[in-house]
């Protein structure tokens, strides 16, 4: 009985795509995405104005970050993991 083996592009998409999610790291740490959300701005609106940033642009932001695993999102509100609580927001001891 010969075995088929599946090849998948997956190691191929994940080197392409690295920069993306390295690009979207460094926004969100630059903006203070995380700091803002564990203060208290959980709502698009509130983190771009507490971000000075765009409104459509935090959100596209956010969005990608809770596809990442940064983030989690319920309804219209953002909320930290316990890894970005630890690492990402400026006011943890182990950021």
């Amino acid at each position: 009985m010969q075995q088929t083996t599946q090849v998948a592009p997956d190691l191929f998409w994940d080197t392409m795509v690295a920069f993306q999610r390295t690009a979207a790291l460094k926004a969100a740490v630059d903006l203070a995405i995380f700091t803002n959300i564990a203060a208290g701005s959980t709502t698009t609106a509130a983190i771009a104005s507490a971000a000075d940033s765009a409104e459509r642009g935090v959100r596209i932001l956010c969005d990608s970050l809770t596809v990442m695993g940064f983030l989690h999102k319920s309804g219209s509100d953002y909320s930290l993991t316990d890894a970005s609580a630890m690492f990402l927001d400026k006011k943890s001891p182990a950021y």
